[in-house]
């Protein structure tokens, strides 16, 4: 082959070769060109989304915590009242038998023939100042000689004291006695005091004013503390609670993380959450204990934490619109930046 023909031909490969060489250089600067920009929008995108994503749930986090302080603060809070309310009742009971055991017209008219039916007149004539009280006058031989209630109640049939019951023992021993009492019936706040003439001398009788525990009387407790409560003993199911379902009929069983024992109050006062009857309550328990300092009930008040399970539910969509908002303004401002980065290199092809 001529020379010249020679050199022809491998200008002709030469040419070839850097076309093909320009175009792949071309290509991957146009590669680039398209690849900068979403990698750019990505980069915005993590840079915006993420620490909003942290900031949201870190807040949220902050106030479901402190939601949850301020209901367990608020059950502890209606529980406290509760006790107090209860403590007032059984010193305004103290004072009703202290009144009565002395009353100079019960004293004399308890060794006449008539003894029952006078001092049931001067009880009745009284316990309108007393309705919920049951009120009962017994002489030095136990022997009931009086008794004063509401007889629309029937359920305080069930409450009459025995004679034979320690409460009246106490009392003919000169001792007063006040303090919470179970009973097959029930669970009661009972105070007893010695009718005397003189200190020197035995006892008269004894009067006895009992307060049991009904609905209520938890009823009245929950307007003033605002807040649900439970009563519960001998842990056979026995209690009484202001709680109601959703038919609004009250509970036929205790919830399933409630005391099984007293020996779990033994450290005064236990907390929790608890869902009842589908719905969502912070508790709040304390014992409360016999004259020996023996535990005999739990009493309890529970507040509904519904804002917490609300916030829950809304976190979960805020944390959805917060993400698509974000995602649609990190597209459009790593797409503006993008742009601005991308210019150059476009002007250089």
């Amino acid at each position: 082959m001529p020379a010249h023909q020679n050199g022809q031909c491998g200008n002709f490969f030469t040419r070839q070769n850097d076309l093909h060489l320009f175009s792949i250089f071309n290509s991957g600067r146009l590669f680039m060109k398209f690849s900068t920009m979403p990698r750019l929008v990505l980069i915005f995108i993590m840079v915006i989304i993420v620490p909003m994503l942290v900031f949201t749930l870190v807040n949220m986090k902050i106030s479901k915590t402190q939601m949850e302080r301020d209901l367990q603060i608020s059950s502890a809070q209606a529980l406290n009242t509760a006790k107090n309310i209860l403590n007032e009742h059984a010193k305004r009971m103290e004072n009703i038998a202290e009144l009565l055991a002395g009353m100079s017209e019960i004293k004399e008219k308890m060794g006449s023939d008539d003894a029952q039916l006078l001092i049931r007149s001067e009880l009745d004539a009284r316990h309108g100042m007393y309705p919920t009280e049951l009120i009962e006058l017994f002489d030095k031989n136990r022997q009931i000689l009086a008794r004063a209630y509401d007889e629309k109640e029937d359920a305080l049939f069930s409450f009459f004291t025995d004679p034979e019951d320690a409460v009246i023992g106490d009392a003919l021993d000169m001792e007063k006695h006040t303090g919470y009492f179970v009973y097959p019936s029930g669970f009661v706040l009972k105070a007893s005091c010695p009718v005397i003439e003189t200190k020197t001398t035995p006892p008269l009788g004894a009067i006895v004013v009992t307060h049991p525990f009904t609905p209520k009387t938890l009823q009245a407790i929950k307007k003033r503390v605002r807040a649900e409560v439970t009563l519960q003993w001998n842990f056979n199911n026995s209690f009484i609670t202001t709680i109601q379902d959703e038919k609004g009929v009250p509970l036929a069983r205790l919830w399933e993380n409630a005391p099984s024992s007293f020996e779990m109050m033994e450290g005064q006062f236990l907390q929790h959450q608890e869902s009842i009857a589908d719905a969502p309550y912070a508790i709040a328990y304390t014992p409360l204990r016999n004259r020996d300092e023996q535990i005999v009930g739990i009493l309890s008040a529970a507040v509904r934490s519904d804002v917490i399970h609300h916030l829950k539910e809304d976190m979960s969509l805020t944390i959805l619109i917060s993400f698509l908002s974000v995602f649609a303004l990190a597209i459009i401002v790593g797409g503006m930046t993008a742009r601005s980065f991308i210019r150059p290199v476009r002007q250089m092809t």
